[in-house]
């Protein structure tokens, strides 16, 4: 069953006139969101990538906090919204792109979990920004970065369709849930901007972990101890 609840979330002014995050929402029975996605950072769409104008390599999750809810395009068709795959089960969700060899790379093995785990948890895909575009300025340089050996056959999108095109040229096995964001990058901007991320989200909505680089054995790790099925392995990657 979908809870559709409509809830105002109201800023607090702070001392020095400034303001705090939007609080927390809720999504569900026991499931608190955020709402309050950022978009356009980096001036996207319509700005272009440059020394003094690019993202580091980072990611603003932090575990214990809510995650902040979304609804994405499906590769294949329909939406996908968070809050609804939490009142099912947990989720990991992965962040990736084509022109990305790490993600690239990483994909058998994001099949793999979903192949292995997918009774007990969702797997997302959530396709953003192009890492080593073919000709276009990288977003984590800010100059060209194609990797024309490996996967730079693609440059940013300029349009949302431009994107799904591009998601669907990856593709993959298994039960992975792909979605695309926006081309103002609402996940890569609020979630982070590391292009082959991990977050694992409990279904009260709270990550469990973070990656700021996906790690399988750490992830794997991370979501059996989640499941009372062990504890989880530390490693320099987790958070």
């Amino acid at each position: 069953m979908r809870y559709a609840l409509v809830i105002v979330a109201l800023w607090s002014l702070a001392c020095m006139g400034g303001s705090e995050p939007a609080a927390p929402v809720e999504a569900g029975p026991g499931l608190m969101l955020r709402a309050d996605l950022e978009r356009g950072c980096y001036g996207q769409p319509g700005t272009e990538f440059t020394p003094d104008n690019y993202a580091e390599v980072e990611v603003f999750a932090e575990r214990g906090e809510p995650a902040w809810d979304w609804t994405f395009p499906q590769v294949g068709g329909g939406e996908v919204h968070l809050a609804d795959l939490l009142m099912d089960k947990p989720v990991v969700v992965f962040s990736g792109s084509y022109s990305c060899p790490v993600y690239r790379r990483n994909r058998k093995k994001i099949d793999a979990l979903a192949q292995r785990m997918g009774s007990q948890l969702h797997v997302v895909v959530v396709y953003g920004p192009e890492a080593h575009p073919e000709t276009d300025n990288s977003p984590y340089r800010g100059d060209n970065w194609a990797k024309p050996d490996k996967f730079s056959h693609v440059d940013l999108a300029e349009t949302n369709a431009q994107r799904m095109e591009n998601a669907e040229k990856v593709g993959g096995r298994g039960p992975v849930i792909e979605v695309v964001e926006p081309v103002d990058n609402p996940f890569w901007c609020t979630y982070g901007t590391a292009p082959n991320a991990a977050y694992l989200i409990k279904q009260d909505g709270t990550f469990e972990a973070v990656h700021d680089w996906f790690d399988a054995p750490t992830m794997v790790s991370s979501i059996e101890a989640m499941l009372g099925e062990g504890e989880p392995r530390r490693g320099r990657r987790r958070r």
